[in-house]
């Protein structure tokens, strides 16, 4: 069986996907069905803002195979709806700086994340695993190709890490995130041959968050 460079990724995206949600929907169930400590009398909207910084790969599959390191640089504004069992839905504006090798300035990948963010336990400080899909943006490369646009893709967005629950209206998280981002098919300007492009790259970073 043939397996594309992608597919490995999708997989485990969903696969965790299935045990997050099938997780959540069990722990919702409980709690309606009794008063835990550390669960929410209603469901309750945060703000939160993100800084992060890592490293990854651009793999440019044309002619032949290229593969240029980057360091990121990750920022995000979020919205984000806490459930009573304490799981997340929350939407970011994510900017992620790239800086590659030997290039003169940096590359922006601006998108829009969509992720289900699901903690386990009711303590104060509590482990979680995230999974979601996100829509982005390669600035300022429209020059570059055919079709005279800016490069589009999709990314596939596997978090974990810890909640620090500071106050009840302020909450604090550390963690690892690895992004995958599968840019649309394109044709350089003056070639004849259609490119693939994938973006890799796994980002530490923190977060604080204000719950309303």
């Amino acid at each position: 069986m043939n397996i594309k460079p992608g597919q490995p990724v999708a997989i485990l995206f969903l696969c965790l996907s299935a045990a997050i949600a099938q997780g959540a929907i069990a722990q919702d169930a409980v709690d309606q069905s009794a008063d835990q400590p550390g669960s929410h009398e209603r469901s309750r909207f945060y703000l939160g803002a993100v800084l992060g910084s890592g490293s990854g790969e651009t793999e440019f599959d044309g002619y032949g195979t290229v593969t240029q390191d980057m360091d990121t640089r990750l920022r995000a504004l979020s919205l984000g709806l806490i459930l009573r069992s304490d799981a997340r839905f929350e939407m970011s504006f994510t900017s992620v700086s790239a800086d590659f090798d030997d290039a003169a300035g940096d590359d922006e990948f601006s998108g829009l994340d969509f992720t289900f963010r699901v903690p386990f336990g009711h303590h104060r400080v509590k482990p979680f695993l995230a999974a979601g899909l996100g829509f982005y943006t390669w600035e300022d490369t429209a020059w570059l190709f055919e079709d005279d646009k800016d490069l589009n893709g999709l990314a596939i967005n596997l978090a974990g890490g810890v909640l620090i629950g500071a106050h009840r209206h302020f909450e604090f998280e550390a963690g690892y995130e690895f992004k995958s981002i599968s840019w649309q098919r394109v044709r350089v300007l003056g070639s004849n041959q259609d490119v693939d492009i994938t973006s890799t790259m796994g980002n530490l970073y923190v977060s604080a968050r204000v719950k309303f």
